[in-house]
């Protein structure tokens, strides 16, 4: 398990419950651009998966892998090194 690297953060917004972007921060907590990775449409997360991310407030985010519904492929991609993994803190906004 990596350890918390406070200059990640998963933005979320709170109004429509939905993630926003995964990005690098200045240790003012400015974004650096571009982002690591931004949405491509608005979708609310489950009821459960909000509670979580407000009791958590920290994510494990991992990849890059192209098929991540495999967990074949996420054990392959570990134990080659090639599975990058980070503990960022969830901002909300």
């Amino acid at each position: 398990m990596p350890g918390l690297d406070v200059s990640w953060r998963l933005r979320v917004d709170i109004a429509s419950r939905s993630l926003v972007c995964l990005t690098h921060v200045t240790e003012e907590g400015d974004d650096v651009l571009p982002h690591l990775w931004d949405v491509a449409e608005t979708v609310p997360l489950p009821e459960h998966w909000w509670d979580l991310l407000d009791r958590a407030q920290h994510v494990l985010v991992a990849g890059p892998v192209k098929d991540a519904a495999d967990e074949t492929v996420l054990t392959q991609a570990a134990r080659t090194g090639e599975l990058l993994a980070v503990v960022a803190r969830v901002s909300f906004g």
